[in-house]
């Protein structure tokens, strides 16, 4: 290795004892005659130039050797100072003597003896033995990629020092080497003597990704290449239970984690919606034309949600009835369907949205519904791109959005129906978490084989464009997750009046008695509607017990939840 790269500090170092040397003898340096083998030769500026064997030197006055690669002589003698400097290494056999020494710049002197009244002048990291002055030695680090290396230099003789283990993107570290082929590790306990190179080693990353499609973050696995990526613990995700890791976004493959990973690459998890039963249903409206509803539950259709009405969506935001809402509702019920009704709102304030749900109880006129009545609320999209109509107008937050829901839903639960809220990703995102709070379910729109909503859904509308046995056109395909509500909570009861807590998705409550003179309960009463959470029961005797419970209805099976605490009339 060439040591034509200087090490500043040690030139420094080098440069400094010269200066303090000159200024120590007092005067310059003055030319002087020089001799090789008695014959005196021309040199310029009081350098001899060397780079080959040469026999005796000498020199009147000051003398400085310039090296050109290895030399030798026989002796060295100068009357004044030597100086050594340049690339190579001078070997001389006899003695070198001088007034003083001074070498530098990567030179070496290697003699049998130094006869010196002043010296030598060298750098700290210069080695001194004897007739010898060894320069340092350079260490150079190849970190294997682009031009990157790393420059050392080190005293003769010494160990080299372990360096940090380095850096580089999508490589993983693995060792330092004595050969460019990476065959040998270097040895970091043997002393060096020469200039030495060391080699970095690297082994390929890969990068596994966790598409969790909704569910808990999982952090990105990094492997080297060609190896397995570990398994990670499951992800959660709310009301879902984790079926898989897949290999494809269609989640038609199964990953194989004990396969190699060769190239950076993404899986996705697969879920399974938490339900006693899944039912099939579709929704509807004036633009399915005319229905065969037999045919429609014979081709397997388990429930029906009909569009009961709309706000068209300009300014004046004027409410009407579906076209087809008493054919297809009659239609609906008379074919044993479990049926609800839903309502387009561009509700922009509560008073609109109770409104839109008196117009909706108005229709309904009292009939009997066993899945919910729900406000399908989303901003209109225009046929030129982006949203139009007077609730984008409107510009509410998602507060305001959530109470508008709420209102409607209100309003519906006072005359004993369940209410409910359609809404897409977007929508559910800015207002689902309060309409939780507020115990009301949500029916989700997103058209895709597997929805990355991560919030709670009852109901999910997964196409648009769907065919059904019984209706001719393309028809939107829903389905409902049948789950038993939960356990009743809040049971008091306060001057005759049994009441509890209103429980989400219930479409009604079961009440049960047991009067004093009683072995055990029996049903009471049965109340309709998610709000209806009170009772009053006048004839039953003091001392006489009560429980609740909430149902909900699919297909004629009841749904039951868990009994609220045991109450006692005083």
């Amino acid at each position: 290795m060439k040591k034509s790269i200087k090490i500043i500090i040690a030139a420094a170092l080098i440069i400094a004892a010269a200066v303090g040397f000159l200024a120590y003898e007092g005067y310059l340096p003055t030319g002087s005659r020089v001799f090789i083998d008695g014959v005196q030769v021309q040199t310029e500026g009081n350098i001899l130039r060397l780079g080959g064997d040469v026999g005796e030197i000498y020199a009147q006055g000051d003398l400085n050797i310039l090296l050109d690669g290895p030399a030798s002589a026989k002796t060295v003698r100068a009357g004044g100072r030597l100086y050594v400097f340049g690339d190579g290494a001078l070997s001389v056999n006899g003695p070198v003597k001088a007034a003083a020494m001074v070498v530098s710049d990567g030179a070496a002197v290697l003699g049998t003896e130094l006869k010196l009244r002043h010296g030598p002048y060298v750098s700290p990291l210069y080695t001194v033995e004897g007739g010898n002055i060894l320069p340092p030695v350079e260490v150079l680090f190849e970190l294997g990629y682009s031009d990157n290396i790393s420059l050392h230099a080190l005293k003769y003789g010494d160990l080299v020092p372990v360096p940090e283990d380095p850096e580089r993107e999508g490589y993983r570290f693995s060792g330092w080497f004595a050969d460019a082929d990476l065959t040998e590790p270097f040895d970091f306990g043997r002393p060096v003597s020469e200039d030495t190179a060391v080699y970095a080693a690297w082994t390929q990353r890969v990068k596994l990704s966790f598409d969790s499609w909704g569910g808990s973050l999982t952090e990105p696995c990094e492997t080297d290449i060609g190896t397995p990526a570990a398994e990670p613990e499951k992800p959660v995700r709310t009301e879902h239970s984790f079926v898989g890791w897949y290999e494809d976004s269609g989640l038609t493959r199964p990953y194989d984690f004990s396969s190699p990973v060769w190239e950076n690459s993404t899986v996705y998890a697969k879920w399974s919606k938490d339900a006693v039963t899944v039912a099939s249903g579709v929704d509807v409206s004036r633009y399915q034309g005319e229905i065969d509803w037999p045919g429609l539950v014979k081709g397997g259709a388990d429930f029906a949600v009909i569009r009961a009405g709309f706000r068209g969506y300009g300014a004046e935001g004027k409410i009407l009835a579906d076209e087809s809402f008493e054919e297809n509702i009659t239609g609906a019920l008379d074919a044993g369907m479990d049926t609800g009704v839903y309502f387009f709102s561009q509700a922009v304030s509560e008073a609109e949205a109770v409104e839109e749900a008196e117009f909706v109880l108005e229709l309904l006129d009292g009939r009997d519904l066993t899945l919910p009545v729900f406000i399908d609320y989303e901003l209109m999209y225009g046929d030129g791109g982006g949203y139009i109509g007077r609730l984008y107008d409107a510009g509410l937050s998602g507060e305001e959005y959530a109470r508008v829901c709420t209102a409607f839903c209100r309003r519906v639960e006072q005359e004993g129906y369940t209410a409910m809220v359609y809404a897409g990703v977007d929508m559910l995102r800015d207002i689902g978490e309060e309409l939780e709070a507020d115990g009301y379910g949500a029916w989700l729109a997103n058209w895709t084989g597997q929805t990355r909503y991560e919030g709670s859904f009852e109901y999910w509308q997964y196409s648009g464009s769907g065919r059904a046995a019984g209706i001719s056109s393309q028809v939107d395909l829903d389905y409902r997750y049948v789950n038993s509500p939960g356990t009743v909570t809040g049971a008091e009861m306060n001057d005759g009046v049994l009441s509890w807590d209103k429980q989400k998705g219930a479409y009604g409550y079961i009440i049960y008695r047991c009067a004093p003179d009683e072995n055990g309960y029996s049903e009471l009463a049965r109340t309709k509607g998610a709000a209806m959470t009170e009772l009053r029961d006048k004839s039953a005797p003091a001392g006489s017990k009560y429980m609740v419970c909430a149902y909900a209805l699919q297909s004629g099976t009841e749904y039951r939840g868990g009994f609220s605490r045991q109450v006692t009339k005083e």
